[in-house]
């Protein structure tokens, strides 16, 4: 069974409905979040998850919106009166993000660990583990940044994160014949600027190519919620769409997708 919950399904825009992006995924006792801009952080408090439980922090690429909350997350986990954490901690991104996390602990010292060991690696297209979940990442075209989507896979459960990216071979060859993928959306037709990122209509012919079981898009900018979405995505795709709200929970179970949980909107 993999678990996962919509932290953030919106953009750098802020808006009331939408925060920034953040994926909370469980499968069996092993917490691994994917992305995180700011108010992530308070966000997983909303969803009950306890952010002394993650022991495993992906990140698709290094831009604001979907890494922010990297720092109150460390400083958390460093200054909690009370709670000494002792257990290891694997910080995971794209091509330069070593240099990335250097950087950022300059102006930021206390987000360096004090009593727990922490490796900070970078992926391209990999395979290895975090907890119970394999995963096979792929760099994906997200204009000069280097990015990378996920593939995770726990038993014969299967799920893709799409982070942010352009239509391209890399996320169709990666999502092909998965469960789930859970894909950006940031705009709703190709008439907007997609050239670092896909429409509606762009989302659902990855989704087609790539023979997915079920889309679930995230990642949208505000003008999206003036359009349907789903109707969009339905011309090039004909399975089952999700558009997703914050605090939505999905639950992969014996190769089934359901809904369990939509706080916000329905």
């Amino acid at each position: 069974m993999i678990q996962i919950t919509i932290l953030g399904s919106g953009t750098c825009v802020p808006t009331k409905r939408r925060g920034t992006p953040g994926i909370a995924i469980r499968s069996k006792s092993s917490w691994v979040l994917v992305d995180g801009g700011s108010g992530t952080l308070s966000r997983m408090a909303s969803a009950g998850i306890d952010y002394t439980a993650v022991d495993y922090l992906l990140y698709t690429h290094i831009h604001p919106d979907h890494t922010l909350d990297l720092i109150s997350l460390l400083f958390a986990m460093n200054y909690t009166p009370g709670y000494e954490r002792d257990r290891a901690l694997d910080i995971i991104g794209p091509r330069g993000f070593k240099k990335f996390f250097e950087d950022l602990s300059r102006p930021y010292p206390w987000i360096r660990p004090k009593s727990f060991p922490m490796d900070v690696m970078e992926v391209t297209d990999e395979y290895f583990s975090v907890g119970y979940l394999g995963v096979q990442a792929a760099e994906v075209n997200h204009g000069d940044l280097p990015s990378v989507a996920y593939r995770f896979t726990n038993d014969a459960e299967t799920m893709v994160i799409s982070g942010d990216t352009e239509f391209c071979d890399e996320i169709v060859d990666l999502s092909r014949k998965t469960d789930l993928l859970l894909c950006e959306a940031s705009f709703p037709t190709d008439e907007f600027d997609t050239q670092m990122h896909l429409s509606a209509s762009l989302a659902g012919r990855v989704a087609c190519l790539a023979q997915v079981k079920n889309l679930a898009l995230y990642h949208f900018y505000p003008v999206c919620d003036e359009y349907d979405m789903k109707v969009l995505c339905a011309k090039e795709y004909d399975g089952r769409i999700i558009i997703t709200e914050d605090l939505m929970e999905l639950e992969i179970n014996q190769k089934t997708l359901r809904v369990i949980n939509n706080r916000t909107h329905p």
